[in-house]
């Protein structure tokens, strides 16, 4: 199964990335790898530039994981889950805000469906 994003018109392959990253790990584990420090610079470099978005991606999938669980909870009456899967929701938008507002959108969207479907 694919991983992949296209809300802001580009895509986001989590599995290709996670690739190229474990590739440049075992560059960087090679005996000779500082060899050539600008070389290796470079490696590192796209290595964080891959890994973070791939970081905060799984966390926020995460995060949406217990939204749900906390919404199925409120759905059977637990009096605080709703406020935990809102508080929930806010940290993950706040993150997702500061690095693209159409995620933001789309994370939005995503809970409402939800929730039409839980009211259904």
């Amino acid at each position: 199964m694919r991983n992949a994003s296209t809300v802001s018109g580009g895509i986001f392959d989590v599995a290709e990335r996670e690739a190229r990253i474990a590739e440049l790990d075992g560059r960087a584990a090679a005996p000779d790898f500082w060899n050539d420090a600008e070389k290796a610079q470079s490696i590192l470099k796209e290595r964080s530039e891959l890994s973070e978005p791939v970081a905060t991606w799984r966390k926020q999938l995460e995060g949406l994981e217990d939204i749900k669980v906390f919404a199925e909870l409120a759905a059977e009456g637990d009096p605080d889950a709703e406020a935990e899967a809102r508080a929930q929701y806010e940290s993950i938008a706040a993150t997702t805000m500061e690095q693209d507002p159409l995620h933001t959108w789309a994370l939005e969207q995503a809970i409402a469906m939800k929730d039409k479907e839980r009211s259904r």
